[in-house]
């Protein structure tokens, strides 16, 4: 992310702001997905409604990793 663009929102007490989307690298441009199609320019803006489709939260799978943790797991 290089940057984002936000709104004011303005109230009695203090003065604070809403992202409203961003300015996304892709470290894979220029290349071509057969699944993700392609990849975006440098600096290319993004709202929030195509960020929310596009960047999910990562959750870990439960479960032991005894090869990445040592021997002790």
């Amino acid at each position: 992310m290089t940057g984002f663009k936000s709104t004011p929102i303005r109230s009695t007490t203090r003065l604070s702001s809403k992202v409203s989307g961003a300015y996304i690298v892709d470290p894979y441009y220029p290349r071509y997905s057969t699944r993700w199609g392609q990849t975006y320019k440098p600096d290319s803006y993004r709202d929030m409604k195509a960020m929310a489709k596009n960047f999910l939260p990562w959750k870990r799978p439960e479960g032991r990793y005894p090869a990445e943790m040592g021997s002790g797991c």
